[in-house]
């Protein structure tokens, strides 16, 4: 197997219900292997490897707003929507609807400076 092919498996590994063993058996290896090659390369395991990129993953689909978050714990490898609220609390002191809400008021904010009337800006300068 080629480079190529083993950054499109781990794009996919980013995005999906993908876990280390599943990619290891893709290789064509054992996952122990596949352990010890990630140590050896990038300093970690494959879950430690994955767990940023998946919530990087969540944080786009949070900011989406297209997928609950069910669906969003679902779409990036969490059985449970409750865990993936806690490790995500965990991570960025927020539950995701909460991150959710400020992206959305952040964007609110931008858009309304973005398109306020000039008389506005004006008045509001003073």
């Amino acid at each position: 197997m080629n480079l190529v092919c083993v950054k499109d498996l781990l794009g996919a590994a980013e995005r999906a219900r993908f876990q280390p063993g599943e990619l290891a058996r893709q290789l064509g290896m054992s996952l122990r292997y596949l352990e010890q090659q990630f140590h050896e390369l990038l300093g970690q395991t494959p879950y430690e490897w994955l767990e940023p990129r998946r919530f990087e993953h969540a944080r786009a689909l949070l900011r989406g707003g297209r997928l609950n978050v069910s669906e969003i714990a679902h779409a990036v490898g969490f059985e449970h929507p409750s865990a993936f609220g806690r490790v995500f609390k965990a991570r960025y002191d927020c539950s995701p609807i909460t991150y959710r809400h400020r992206y959305q008021r952040q964007l609110l904010r931008q858009w309304l400076l973005l398109n306020k009337p000039e008389g506005q800006l004006e008045n509001q300068a003073k």
